[in-house]
């Protein structure tokens, strides 16, 4: 994978449970990895949902191959939250392209 279109540095986070000082579990959110990436935005909708306009992004990453990224994980780019929704290997382990979504509203 040449390194040319991949312009945008984000995070890749997992989701992690741990303990308040009141011994209750917290959900948070740690950084996974740290990658270069390529974005590519697909389409936008706006959804009306419980009386709100609410719009949604879909986007498609692509990232060079590493080991361990799954679906429950999420992307932060730019102040902005993506859920991953699938991932798919490019050719022999050359990359990784991700598809995800993000809501903002």
């Amino acid at each position: 994978m040449r390194a040319g279109p991949l312009d945008r540095r984000i995070m890749i986070q997992v989701k992690t449970l741990t303990q308040n000082d009141t011994g209750a579990e917290v959900e948070s959110w740690v950084t996974f990895a740290e990658v270069f990436a390529q974005k590519t935005d697909l389409r936008g909708d706006e959804l009306q949902r419980a009386q709100q306009l609410a719009a949604e992004t879909t986007t498609r990453w692509r990232i060079r191959h590493f080991e361990g990224l799954r679906n429950d994980m999420r992307i932060l780019s730019g102040g902005q939250v993506y859920e991953i929704t699938g991932i798919a290997e490019l050719g022999r382990r050359d990359g990784l392209e991700i598809s995800s979504f993000a809501r903002v509203q």
